[in-house]
């Protein structure tokens, strides 16, 4: 019962019998049908002797006991399992199963002005799985698609196909939303946000059209201020970007100088000698991008924006200000 006591009789299941003639130690498993499926504890006996003779080993060990139930066992619909079987041997341990690894693609459901959602298709889309966080019922935000900006999700999507921006992670440690939201935006220069309630998303790149002018007429007299960082001999000019590699299994880097600037490694195809070679890099760990050219372009974006946007302003206005957001 609950309380793990007995509340019927002993059976006496077929008596068994182990003969070898081997030094090997020897391994049988046995298999007892039971009528139904109740709640059982078992307890073996031996029924022969221990020889004491030096020259025969005969000693018993019992490995230990499973049960398999007939019915089919209840599964997680939204989790992948997986069963393997795993042949017994000397070298089998509990470390064996953090061993077995899988190539695995997730498929999610994807969107469109004209055709909107689809079925779940194989996709390594940044803003895809984005979609799929914001929405999900059981891992993720849970939001209604009012909540969400689709428009904007599906324009980055297709800068991110045309890129070829991808996003390969998995979030096996506990962090915040917000984080999550903020990783999976950067391997593709975007920027997820809350926006007159509304969850939206805006990459960094030029824009054609202005959002909003500030002049002398809605900017508060005497609040506007510029600053300029100046470079001093410990500015960063360049990034060595760390990423885990689709083809080794492991994390890789590689270096990522500012614009006028060459590689450290005059071996990398890239060094130029008619450039100055960086000198004082910085070191940027991007979860989620897999691929050496993706990994690049990335770190020569981000080393491009430490050395030129070096400027700063700052005003104080009235109702105007509330108009504008990132981007």
């Amino acid at each position: 019962n609950d309380a793990y006591a007995q509340t019927g009789d002993w059976v006496v299941l077929p008596l068994q019998s182990i003969t070898a003639a081997t030094l090997t130690p020897q391994r049988r498993t046995f298999y007892f049908d039971l009528p139904d499926e109740p709640r059982v504890a078992i307890k073996v006996r031996r029924t022969s002797e221990q020889s004491d003779d030096q020259y025969i080993y005969d000693e018993v060990v019992w490995a230990g006991m499973h049960g398999h139930l007939s019915n089919v066992a209840p599964l997680a619909p939204t989790v992948t399992h997986l069963e393997v079987r795993i042949r017994a041997n000397e070298q089998l341990s509990g470390t064996s199963q953090r061993k077995i690894g899988v190539v695995w693609q997730r498929r999610l459901r994807t969107w469109s002005p004209d055709g909107g959602f689809t079925d779940p298709v194989p996709t390594r889309n940044p803003m895809w799985a984005l979609l799929d966080k914001w929405t999900d019922c059981v891992y993720g935000d849970r939001l209604p698609l009012d909540r969400i900006d689709l428009n904007s999700l599906y324009a980055i999507a297709q800068t991110c196909e045309e890129r070829r921006d991808r996003l390969d992670i998995i979030f096996d440690t506990r962090v915040s939303s917000f984080e999550a939201d903020a990783t999976i935006g950067r391997v593709c220069r975007s920027s997820p946000m809350r926006r007159n309630g509304l969850r939206s998303v805006m990459r960094d790149e030029r824009q054609d059209l202005p959002i909003a002018a500030f002049t002398p007429r809605n900017v508060l007299e005497g609040t506007s201020s510029y600053q300029y960082m100046q470079v001093t001999d410990e500015t960063a000019d360049g990034v060595i970007v760390e990423y885990f590699d689709h083809n080794f299994f492991d994390w890789l880097e590689i270096e990522c100088p500012q614009p006028g600037k060459t590689v450290m490694n005059p071996a990398d195809p890239r060094y130029n000698p008619a450039l100055p070679m960086m000198e004082n890099p910085v070191r940027l760990q991007i979860a989620g991008i897999t691929g050496p050219v993706h990994a690049e372009r990335e770190g020569l974006y981000q080393a491009a924006a430490n050395a030129l946007r070096r400027k700063y302003c700052r005003w104080q206005c009235e109702l105007e200000g509330s108009l504008v957001y990132f981007g």
